[in-house]
């Protein structure tokens, strides 16, 4: 194992084996801490210089001046405690010889006992933190907090803190391995507690906040990442933010994505919920923002898509709603703007066409 090297509240007594110092590819924890280790702090330990998160001895009984090669580390590691509960400084104490020399009255052993050495400690973690906790140097494993979360179904090296919860998802309740996402409509709050609402006429925007509907677009209750379309024929009636999308008046018209809708120009007309706007057919005529087309009065007519009647000439009449006028017959005459030919009085005549009756001659 490269990465990390805990013994921490075992209560293991003696010297700090010099061999820990031939560890010297660690690279990211070192921690001997809360035992019972008393001795002066060997210089192998100062191999150890790719640690660079914790280099922690303390909490221990050990004395002495620190090394000068572990001293070094202090500037290159995160968090380097050697001192807090040790004696460091002070002398390490001498231990006292036996007042007599142990006399033995047995024979010596053919082959001289060696003493068996104390175990080295295994490089396998002590500590295993479940999902749900991050490792504390100093409490332990210790419960993510709300809003955070940490999965550590991987194993060691395990995290020094739990991660915020991603946009969009929260938790409620401490020593959570995931989070919960956010229904349709809310979005998390910025320490990922909670999920909020966005009111009608907004959408939520990237799971993290609250957006006005842009212009022809609605909302009657707040939706996922954009708003609904207003349809052709139909209004939202505000630039941003619209809850409702309302059909447009007869006599308007509108093409989709509006915000209010259009006159009818004169000659034209519309129902309601309308996406275009119609030409009056012959013989009819009407103003501005018309929903329907008036008819042409006798004597007048008009061609499609009139805004106004015209007037038919002297010598031609026209019936109601006519697309053009017709000409008087022979022996008939008629004013300007006739609905009808008159007859020629007795001793006057007239060609079609005619505006006024001509007198017979004399003979």
């Amino acid at each position: 194992m490269e990465s990390w090297f805990a013994i921490k509240a075992n209560q293991i007594t003696g010297a700090i084996p010099t061999e820990l110092g031939k560890l010297s590819e660690m690279s990211s924890i070192f921690v001997l801490s809360s035992n019972q280790f008393s001795s002066s702090i060997p210089t192998e330990l100062g191999n150890l210089d790719k640690v660079s998160t914790w280099y922690r001895l303390h909490e221990n009984s050990l004395c002495s001046d620190v090394p000068t090669e572990v001293q070094a580390l202090s500037s290159s590691v995160e968090n380097w405690d050697v001192i807090t509960g040790n004696s460091i400084g002070t002398s390490c104490p001498t231990p006292f010889p036996t007042s007599l020399p142990t006399v033995y009255t047995h024979a010596p052993s053919l082959l001289p006992t060696t003493p068996v050495p104390s175990p080295l400690p295994t490089l396998t973690p002590t500590v295993t933190c479940a999902s749900g906790t991050y490792l504390d140097v100093d409490t332990g494993c210790t419960a993510c907090s709300i809003g955070r979360y940490a999965n550590n179904s991987a194993g060691p090296p395990f995290a020094s803190s739990c991660d915020l919860c991603p946009i969009g998802r929260y938790n409620i309740y401490t020593g959570q391995a995931a989070c919960d996402e956010c229904a349709e409509g809310k979005f998390s709050s910025e320490d990922r507690s909670s999920c909020g609402d966005c009111p009608a006429g907004t959408f939520v925007y990237n799971q993290e906040g609250c957006e006005f509907c842009p212009s022809g677009t609605y909302s009657p209750q707040a939706l996922e990442d954009a708003c609904l379309d207003c349809s052709p024929g139909f209004k939202t009636g505000v630039a941003s933010g619209a809850t409702t999308c309302s059909a447009c008046d007869g006599g308007t018209f509108s093409e989709g994505l509006a915000v209010n809708c259009t006159d009818c120009d004169s000659g034209t007309y519309s129902g309601s919920s309308s996406s275009s706007c119609t030409d009056c057919d012959s013989g009819k005529y009407s103003g501005i923002a018309a929903s329907s087309c008036e008819t042409c009065a006798g004597g007048a007519y008009s061609d499609a898509g009139s805004r106004n009647c015209s007037s038919c000439r002297a010598g031609a009449y026209s019936n109601a709603g006519a697309a053009s006028c017709t000409a008087c017959d022979s022996g008939t005459y008629s004013e300007a703007a006739s609905s009808a030919c008159a007859k020629c009085d007795g001793g006057t005549w007239s060609n079609g066409s005619a505006a006024t009756c001509v007198s017979c001659l004399a003979g």
